[in-house]
């Protein structure tokens, strides 16, 4: 509503609009121009009417007619000043300004005009400093505005100052809101956890259905939304607030981040820091929650950002591919059983891992390979030579290796890693086996693949000499053994096994060399 006037609903359909206004105060052609300040036409579709009015329309009459006077009273601590804005091309850069400019603290109201790059602003000087409001405006994107003083009066704002500020044009109050913003404006959000088609279609569909919002475009693809809204309806921060609630990470660009600049604080007020946002070393503690139920990225957001909300809960790390959550706490105001509490409230199921493997810092492996007290130091020396292992502790004996690591800096990953590299085979204790270091099952099973190949080739060689040598007996029972050494020769080189392929290779020679070998080299690996 435009001041001096009341605006009747807009009907679309007809785009017609009803005003009613007082003559004597305001023109057609004033009116017109406040619309056209807003992006759009309008022409007289009928010639004004004198009007009887009835009592609650000449009370909204009156009441906007003595806003000048009666809502913009002005503190006599406050001040009026208007900069000469340069850099500015287009309304854009007028929105930005205003916007901006008029959410920091001690800011009454703010005036910004293109054609006359001025900047006309009502201030509180116990709060904020001209030089402040310099700096605020300079440093807005794109960063290519720069200022100057144009005029400044203090102690008080007369609506009749011969200086140029716009707000003490056309009789209007300073503490008037703008109205020649336009009507909607674009707000882009940068948003996470986003998987599929649905969840686009989710946050348009919900977001487009919020007051004040005209459209909701959503990219997969960019983790972007364009959001068209009305100004005077609600906000960016508002329409944040609404994709989080719906399990998604969301974010404003830098770019419609407020601004903030220095803030002369009265003497009496003094700043308050919340309790528990430190993290305390003597309080912090950690713990490693199961869960279950978890099928996206919203889920997972959803639950860190519920968590990250609670009292005593410093972070929150959770891992959607190993159902687990890694949660960091002040020990004096929750314990781990709350907090799984916290998430079966969310839907999901939850425990507390007690055993989880290296959640206290410390890690026992079982280390194969080792032949002696080298291996035993190489291992040691490597490990103490990395970052955040604090002591390394291994046994020959037992083939095992006792770590203990700062989990902030470094985990049981890279510590196996480590060893890996120098050549050994690692793995985890089983903490259902105390004997698990004594587990010779891999040893086993690889000398009874040696035995069985050994077997394969080694049973046709033996079965040919068996052959041979029952070949001799026949040759030795049919002839009474009267047999000589000449005919058991010659009889030999009459079989197929004792054909000479070359001068003292035979077949059966050949044949069992093919089959030792891989014997041998299955030995020797």
């Amino acid at each position: 509503m435009f001041p001096l006037c009341v605006l009747h609903p807009v009907v679309l359909d007809s785009q017609e609009a009803t005003v009613l206004y007082l003559p004597y105060l305001i023109t057609i052609d004033d009116i017109i121009t406040q619309i056209a300040k807003t992006g759009f036409k309008a022409t007289p579709k009928s010639k004004s009417r004198p009007l009887q009015l009835s009592v609650s329309e000449m009370e909204r009459l009156l009441s906007a007619a003595s806003s000048p006077t009666e809502d913009s009273e002005v503190s006599t601590d406050s001040a009026q000043t208007t900069l000469r804005v340069m850099g500015m091309h287009c309304r854009s850069c007028v929105v930005n300004i205003q916007d901006n400019i008029s959410k920091l603290a001690g800011v009454t109201s703010i005036e910004v005009l293109l054609e006359s790059e001025s900047a006309s602003i009502l201030y509180d000087p116990g709060r904020v400093t001209v030089s402040g409001l310099q700096q605020a405006i300079e440093a807005l994107p794109p960063g290519t505005f720069k200022t100057q003083p144009w005029s400044s009066t203090s102690g008080g704002v007369s609506p009749t100052s011969s200086t140029p500020p716009p707000l003490s044009q056309a009789g209007l109050s300073s503490t008037q809101p703008c109205y020649s913003q336009p009507l909607t404006t674009t707000a882009l959000i940068h948003i996470e956890g986003m998987t599929c088609g649905f969840c686009v279609q989710s946050i348009e569909g919900m977001l487009s259905q919020r007051k004040g919002v005209r459209s909701a475009k959503v990219s997969l693809a960019n983790h972007r939304g364009a959001f068209e809204y009305d100004p005077l309806l609600t906000q960016p921060e508002e329409l944040r607030e609404a994709i989080e609630d719906m399990g998604f990470d969301a974010f404003l660009p830098e770019t419609n981040s407020l601004l903030t600049v220095p803030v002369i604080r009265p003497p009496s007020s003094c700043s308050l820091s919340p309790e528990g946002v430190k993290e305390h070393p003597d309080t912090l503690a950690k713990c490693f929650i199961q869960i279950g139920g978890m099928t996206c990225a919203s889920c997972v957001a959803n639950i860190e950002r519920n968590l990250k909300n609670k009292h005593g809960i410093y972070s929150v790390l959770v891992a959607l591919m190993a159902s687990k959550a890694e949660v960091r706490y002040n020990s004096e105001v929750l314990d781990p059983l709350k907090i799984a509490e916290y998430v079966r409230e969310l839907g999901f199921t939850a425990s507390v891992m007690e055993d989880y493997e290296g959640s206290d810092g410390s890690l026992e492996l079982v280390v194969r390979g080792m032949t002696c007290a080298s291996c035993v130091h190489n291992i040691e020396s490597s490990l103490m030579e990395e970052n955040g292992i604090v002591h390394a502790s291994v046994a020959l004996a037992t083939n095992k290796a006792h770590i203990k690591y700062d989990p902030e800096v470094t985990g049981p990953r890279d510590v196996i890693a480590v060893i890996e590299n120098l050549g050994f085979e690692v793995s985890l204790v089983k903490r259902d086996r105390t004997g698990s270091h004594l587990d010779h099952s891999r040893a086993i099973i690889q000398w009874r693949k040696s035995f069985l190949v050994s077997l394969f080739f080694c049973v046709p060689i033996m079965g040919m000499r068996i052959y041979l040598f029952i070949v001799d007996h026949q040759i030795s029972t049919s002839h009474q053994h009267n047999t000589t050494a000449q005919d058991r020769e010659h009889y030999h080189t009459t079989m197929f096994l004792e054909r000479q392929l070359l001068p003292g290779l035979s077949i059966m020679n050949l044949i069992s060399f093919l089959f030792c070998v891989p014997v041998q080299v299955g030995e020797l690996d």
